[in-house]
């Protein structure tokens, strides 16, 4: 009845990386996109979009604290999605 107004939205790997640097490999977060196209979820929050910097760099904080388009596009099209959730960051 109300599910058109209620969004449903995905923060694993947003939220899950503040416990390990956004360290996660590509295939969990492939694996994670999958179950989101196919539960339905709305959002996916795939991770952050910093800037890098000399002390804030992709190696110690991890390549899903700095998604770019390439990393989204990587995990977007390892599996075509009927009706895929939109992605935040």
């Amino acid at each position: 009845m109300f599910r058109e107004k209620i969004k449903v939205l995905d923060c694993t790997v947003r939220d899950g990386g503040l416990i390990n640097n956004y360290h996660f490999k590509d295939d969990f977060v492939k694996a994670i996109y999958r179950a989101t196209c196919d539960s339905g979820i709305d959002i996916m929050e795939i991770g952050k979009k910093l800037c890098v910097s000399d002390e804030y760099t992709r190696e110690k904080y991890g390549k899903w604290n700095f998604c770019d388009e390439d990393d989204m596009k990587y995990i977007v099209d390892s599996y075509e999605c009927e009706s895929p959730p939109m992605l935040a960051v």
